[in-house]
């Protein structure tokens, strides 16, 4: 059976924008990331792949949901599970985010 390495449950992000206004950046994403597989996510500048890869690696918490790495929920960035994300910028405008987990 394959090893479940990253998972991310119900994750959902707001910012605060302009005057106060509550900007959702994602809603409810769940994914599961096995070992040694590999993951881009593809879309369009402002659709949240940032955010998502941020959260992702501790570097942000999420609204709601979580992050667990190897069974161990991620509460901020540490040794145990360090995400590498290679950014593609393809001529139509559109961005590639590859996952590096380890």
């Amino acid at each position: 059976m394959r090893k479940v390495k990253l998972r991310a449950e119900g994750i959902t992000h707001m910012y605060k924008g302009e005057g106060g206004r509550e900007i959702k950046a994602l809603e409810d994403v769940t994914l599961d990331i096995y070992e040694n597989e590999f993951v881009t996510i593809i879309g369009p500048s402002g659709y949240g792949k940032t955010t998502f890869l941020n959260i992702l690696a501790g570097f942000i918490k999420p609204t709601q949901g979580k992050v667990f790495c190897d069974g161990k929920e991620v509460t901020g960035p540490g040794p145990e599970c360090v995400c590498v994300a290679a950014i593609i910028i393809l001529s139509s405008g559109m961005l590639i985010f590859s996952l590096i987990i380890f």
